[in-house]
């Protein structure tokens, strides 16, 4: 028998979180651990624990195959109460893959419950999906049905639930109805004293609470899990590590984005303001050039007004007959009547 070498210990009060899924597993899917099962599902359906004790059955996590290619399909815990499927899913690390691969685990579920060739579509019971999740949500729980695009729900016989786990720390514990905030607060706990506190003395019958602590108590101290953890701790702080690298990353572009941006928006308000000016001057140079063209036509037209009373004038200097004046001139009467009259009084 090959002897493990522990080279990694938890510190004093430290113990491994359920949510490290190779616990959460384990101790939901024990058929001897049922009680701890039986008490989250009464809480999270809210239905009173003498009613959904003794059936509660923990089912295999193995989903049919489609062909024999198709990969090996394990889900974290399901388990039928009375017909109705419910399967849990403790996820650390969420995405859209994830979640895309999740509502498929779900589909299946519900699909088969009807046994091959057997149409009786309404013997279907309801399949819930419960995704413990970290980090991606607002509230603390939210369920999802197929609707329409209205909205309007078509069928709630297939449910998928995301719960948020971190949001559980925001929520005071003291409150009867957040009991579920403290079931989450037990799955995250890295302490006995964090996790003593979540539990309390009402989260759960007593022998379901001191059997889960034996559990997390039985897997804080195996030197297997404890590797196992360890390493998973180290792999997820460098992701972390990456991730807030990436989302630094990310800001400081947005940023430069957004000042590139800014410097955009000012060059186009300079470009409108120098436009409207250039629009400005095009309008003052048309008014001027219409003026200007305006007093020509007004000194072109006295030229030749002046020029025609100098032709009349002489015509009169010669004693010609004001009619034959005004025909070749183009002035009238009432003008040649007024040089007729001035040539009278000046002689000029």
């Amino acid at each position: 028998m090959n002897q493990i070498i522990r080279t990694k210990v938890l510190k004093e009060g430290e113990i491994i979180p359920i949510s490290f899924d190779y616990i959460f597993t384990n101790i939901f899917n024990n058929p001897k651990n049922v009680i701890i099962l039986e008490n989250f599902l009464s809480c999270y359906l809210d239905i009173e624990i003498s009613k959904i004790k003794g059936k509660v059955t923990i089912l295999s996590r193995d989903l049919i195959l489609a062909h024999k290619k198709e990969a090996s399909k394990q889900i974290d815990l399901l388990v039928d109460i009375e017909g109705e499927k419910i399967n849990i899913e403790m996820q650390n690390k969420m995405s859209s893959g994830i979640m895309n691969r999740n509502v498929v685990f779900a589909c299946k579920v519900h699909a088969e419950q009807l046994k091959t060739g057997d149409k009786k579509y309404n013997k279907i019971g309801k399949t819930l999906q419960i995704n413990l999740t970290r980090k991606t949500n607002e509230i603390l729980r939210e369920s999802f049905y197929l609707t329409n695009e209205r909205g309007k729900v078509l069928t709630k016989k297939l449910q998928i639930d995301l719960v948020d786990m971190e949001i559980a720390k925001k929520i005071c514990y003291t409150k009867d109805a957040e009991k579920l905030a403290r079931w989450c607060m037990a799955f995250l706990a890295t302490t006995k004293e964090e996790f003593e506190k979540s539990l309390g003395n009402d989260l759960m019958e007593d022998e379901a609470s001191n059997l889960l602590r034996e559990e997390v108590d039985k897997y804080s101290k195996d030197d297997e899990v404890v590797v196992m953890y360890s390493k998973y701790t180290k792999e997820e702080l460098e992701r972390q590590s990456i991730e807030e690298e990436t989302q630094e990353r990310i800001r400081e572009i947005e940023e430069k984005m957004k000042l590139s941006e800014e410097k955009i928006r000012e060059s186009e308000e300079k470009i409108k303001k120098s436009e409207e000016k250039i629009r400005e001057s095009e309008e003052k140079i048309i008014e001027t050039e219409e003026r200007v063209k305006r007093a020509e036509n007004i000194g072109i037209k006295r030229g030749e007004q002046k020029k025609q009373l100098e032709i009349a004038q002489n015509m009169l200097k010669e004693n010609m007959d004001k009619h034959r004046i005004a025909k070749i001139t183009g002035l009238s009467f009432p003008e040649i009547e007024k040089l007729i009259l001035l040539y009278e009084t000046t002689g000029k």
